[in-house]
């Protein structure tokens, strides 16, 4: 029985931001969120439409009841996007947006942070130290694995331990990130997809399947990150080395906000990524630079910024960069995301995959996140 299914038309949205808080750190959370009662991003903007449906799911039995009565599912966390057609599971009622955070030992978690070492079995992240893994539930906060992780001090680990590299938005649930690519820089361990070793998931066909290397590696690599499009993914097992001091060769420096009227505002950030397997990885295969421009103007305006899209037509247009599949950019500097000219074997392959999985009901497809990247 869905209990917690919600309309979004019955939802009033200034009383419903006093009723509940984001589900993000209070330090990053905005005024303005929408989930996990209405379905806009963590800043309120890029609404889906009014009739598509609301789960807020306590346990995995009820993901796959959900699963079950809807043509078109997506999970979502914070909702940490800019782009309607990545985040919205549809445009009607028949399609519904699950919201991972709300799961019992999860919300518990993020609204009262704890670190018992070792967990009992319904905590939502367990550690073995055995074989330096972590188990966590999708809607995790990856700061909150982090503190946690970081607290889990031991005889064999008295530093606790980390994630091998991580994002600089660390307010994602670790479901969303890992299923849309996300990554931090590292060329030696990859993105976050590539730091898991094994994921639970919840398919169209309303069981759960586990996916690793070892048991189907195409599956695997569709798996890894999937952007919803095999299903939901419900846990997640990481690889998690011991924490270790470190130190910083330079610190970034830039002018700051005096030179803004004929500069970014941020420097551009530079980030390397190590090959990976992952089938639509913005590193599938060889290793990338990464480049993030944040503009903004156009979200402060609502309006073009046409100096900013100058500078990175120079990028797409005569240095031959490659649009992150799943930030900002399109349509503006390239009409629509095409997977199979962008990844002419792979974007084929994660969909041969995805059919195999779900014949019957296909999950909402997706295509576009948030800032910007040329990866080439």
């Amino acid at each position: 029985m869905m209990r917690r299914h919600y309309n979004a038309r019955e939802a009033v949205f200034p009383r419903a931001v006093e009723a509940y808080r984001c589900r993000e750190d209070p330090s990053s959370a905005s005024d303005y969120c929408g989930l996990p009662i209405r379905l806009a991003n963590f800043q309120g903007d890029y609404a889906c439409a009014i009739d598509v449906k609301v789960g807020r799911p306590q346990t995995k039995e009820e993901i796959l009841q959900m699963i079950s009565y809807y043509d078109s599912v997506k999970a979502v966390g914070v909702g940490h996007s800019w782009n309607q057609q990545q985040f919205c599971s549809g445009i009607n009622s028949s399609a519904i947006n699950i919201v991972m955070t709300e799961l019992t030992s999860t919300l518990a978690l993020i609204e009262k942070p704890q670190y018992p070492k070792p967990a009992s079995a319904d905590f939502p992240i367990q550690v073995n130290e055995g074989t330096l893994t972590v188990t966590a539930q999708a809607g995790v906060p990856q700061r909150i694995l982090l503190d946690y992780l970081a607290n889990y001090t031991t005889p064999l680990a008295p530093m606790g331990y980390s994630l091998p590299a991580f994002t600089w938005y660390i307010d994602q649930t670790i479901g969303g990130a890992v299923a849309t690519g996300s990554h931090g820089s590292s060329l030696w361990y990859g993105g976050l997809a590539s730091q898991v070793v094994r994921i639970e998931m919840a398919l169209a066909n309303g069981t759960l399947a586990n996916f690793s290397e070892s048991r189907n590696a195409h599956l695997w690599h569709a798996a890894q990150v999937g952007v919803g499009r095999l299903g939901v993914i419900t846990e997640l097992f990481w690889f998690v080395p011991q924490a270790y001091a470190y130190k910083v060769s330079a610190a970034l420096y830039f002018e700051g906000s005096d030179n803004i009227t004929n500069s970014f505002a941020t420097p551009a950030l530079i980030r390397f990524l190590a090959a990976e397997d992952a089938y639509i990885s913005v590193a599938n295969g060889e290793p990338q630079i990464l480049l993030n421009f944040e503009d903004d103007l156009s979200e402060i305006f609502h309006k073009e910024n046409a100096p900013f899209q100058a500078i990175i037509s120079i990028f797409v247009k005569q240095c031959g960069a490659r649009l992150h599949w799943s930030k900002a950019g399109w349509p503006t500097q390239e009409p629509c995301y095409n997977g199979v000219a962008h990844f002419p074997t792979h974007g084929v392959t994660l969909a041969a995959q995805s059919r195999s999985l779900t014949p019957a009901q296909m999950h909402a497809q997706t295509a576009v996140i948030v800032a910007l990247a040329p990866a080439r």
